[in-house]
């Protein structure tokens, strides 16, 4: 999920403020913690269309399916299916139990990511300093994804309509009359789309929990062990506070805020994304003014993102890696103005052939990122079909919206967009999907914290600069969580990082913690990350397979960026 930091006092005045009259509408009053009985799970082949499984991986990995009450607080007889998928030990002798594993979301399955970091764990070469002891928890430990509900392979919850889908781009890169309408008709039409579908008011982070601990005492395992990642931790903090005595070890990878809601979550990004561009782009590039001719101030530099076309703005949201990012960008908006109707390959041999610079480092890595990006530019209009939303994007409406409350003024939303496109301009705004203001109320109750202080093994490790779910977001969750330890990961940015870093002080300690559940001596860690110089990509160390290691570290850090939020239509 997306979350973010807001450093600017009007922002966050924006949140508390309405936030506070939104948290007087009157709630569902929490209920007890059902208990459906244990049953058994029948295991076999997965399916190649839903898990994607090496050889050298196959046979142990495993998928099930497990039937459970649609709705765990009045078990009437209506199921539906949740799917499962399990990496078996690497060693059997030595198998120590199950650590249970949420990649994030709403709406991202265990099944197409658990696999790839099985994978990933078991290139490791044996004994290596940094990163053995990963090898040895998937050695000595089955991983088990417990896939959402409403997910494939299981029972698919998707949102159906008759009426045509809607094109819209993104709500802060165009600020057209006309894009305005397109979202706002579009957030209405997915809301009807989803109301009458039986599934919807069970589709929330409460009764996954439920699902998750029938599968836990079905696979009798006296504790749930953890690793979650974004929505991960808010599923793993809500099973912690709901049932703190059969919680083990919960690694939290990436925080989002618990101590809010969902809403405050999503609004939380876009001033971080914005602060992200400031550090790494705006600023380096003003600095060195005569050797970008972009202009030498901050401000200038941000005028020229405004200025390009919805198109590529849209295109470039939160992806403006290097100061030679704003001169790709500057020139595709040129390109596609001049000759609205270049292709995919015109694009790509004109990035390879222009002259961004005479400086040859920057132009090289100018024309780098303008082939980078091309296909960002040729997302498919769909708006012509009939609303079908998948199973993934259905998820992630309803679990946003049946989680916790919202402000239900859509003028109060249309003027913070306004306001968020005005003070972050670099930023993706696919978040700031206002289909909760409509959606007619959370359909649980969010679990108070109290019970936390029977949890002792919870470790929080997050990025200095994440922008997905922002450090000052996540500090909230660890203050308001006393028996937490957490890791800071000084420099870094990625979000959702650990097996991703070439540094003991966060590969050593997590794998440790999930091994044996060993802690920080500290209960607040500082890590100065090992970063690789700007522009280089280099193998990372201590894998029999270097480049293997490396791709497999880049898919699953690229899935967990700002995907998914809608579907990728473009007027």
């Amino acid at each position: 999920m997306k979350t973010h930091t807001l450093r600017q006092w009007i922002s966050a005045l924006l949140m508390v403020g309405p936030l506070s009259v939104a948290a007087t509408e009157t709630q569902p009053l929490p209920r007890p913690v059902p208990s459906v009985p244990a049953t058994t799970i029948t295991w076999g082949e997965c399916s190649s269309s839903l898990v994607a499984a090496p050889e050298t991986l196959k046979s142990r990995v495993q998928c099930g399916q497990l039937d459970v009450p649609l709705d765990h607080h009045n078990p009437d007889g209506r199921t539906l299916t949740v799917a499962l998928v399990r990496i078996a030990a690497g060693n059997p002798a030595e198998r120590r139990g199950s650590i249970f594993f949420n990649p994030g979301g709403p709406g991202s399955s265990p099944m197409s990511v658990l696999p790839l970091y099985a994978w990933l764990w078991s290139n490791i070469t044996p004994g290596d300093p940094i990163h053995g002891l990963t090898r040895e928890v998937g050695e000595k430990y089955d991983l088990i994804g417990v896939v959402p509900r409403g997910l494939n392979g299981g029972t698919t919850y998707s949102c159906q309509s008759p009426e045509a889908d809607v094109a819209f781009n993104d709500v802060i890169a165009d600020r057209s009359p006309a894009n305005i309408a397109a979202v706002d008709l579009a957030v209405r039409r997915y809301v009807a789309a989803c109301k009458d579908h039986p599934f919807r008011p069970y589709i929330t982070t409460e009764q996954n929990v439920f699902d998750l601990d029938l599968v836990r005492r079905s696979l009798g395992e006296a504790k749930l062990n953890y690793f979650g990642i974004s929505y991960g931790t808010w599923m793993g903090i809500w099973y912690a506070s709901l049932y703190p005595a059969s919680t083990g070890r919960m690694l939290l990878d990436s925080s989002m805020d618990w101590t809010g809601t969902m809403e405050t979550n999503l609004l939380a990004s876009a001033p971080e994304q914005q602060a992200r561009f400031n550090r790494t782009v705006a600023d380096p590039m003003a600095a060195a003014s005569t050797r970008y001719g972009m202009g030498n101030t901050r401000d200038a530099i941000i005028a020229r993102i405004r200025a390009l076309s919805p198109r590529v703005r849209e295109a470039w949201a939160s992806d403006y890696r290097y100061p030679e990012s704003v001169l790709a960008a500057v020139a595709a908006s040129e390109w596609l103005t001049t000759n609205p109707d270049l292709g995919s390959d015109d694009m790509k041999s004109i990035a390879s052939s222009y002259v961004f610079s005479t400086d040859p480092q920057v132009n090289e890595r100018a024309q780098a990122e303008a082939r980078r990006m091309v296909s960002s530019y040729f997302l498919p209009n769909n708006a012509a079909n009939r609303i079908s939303l998948t199973p993934a994007y259905s998820v992630l409406l309803s679990t946003t919206c049946n989680d916790s409350p919202t402000v239900r003024d859509t003028t109060w939303w249309q003027n913070t967009i306004a306001d968020y496109s005005h003070r972050y301009p670099a930023a993706v705004g696919d978040h700031l999907f206002y289909h909760c203001a409509l959606w007619g109320g959370p359909q649980t109750v969010q679990p108070t914290l109290q019970a936390l202080v029977n949890v002792p093994d919870i470790l929080m490790i997050h990025s200095e600069y994440d922008v997905v779910t922002p450090l000052t977001s996540a500090m909230r969750s660890f203050e308001a969580t006393p028996s937490a330890h957490m890791i800071v990961a000084r420099g870094a940015d990625e979000h959702g990082f650990f097996g991703h870093t070439e540094t003991a002080c966060i590969e050593r300690v997590v794998a440790s913690f999930l091994l044996d559940g060993i802690k920080p001596a500290d209960r607040l860690t500082n890590c100065q990350i090992a970063l690789p110089s700007p522009g280089s990509s280099p193998l990372p160390s201590g894998y029999s397979d270097p480049l293997l290691a490396k791709t497999l570290r880049e898919y699953l850090l690229r899935s967990r960026g700002f995907n998914g939020w809608r579907p990728g239509f473009r007027q």
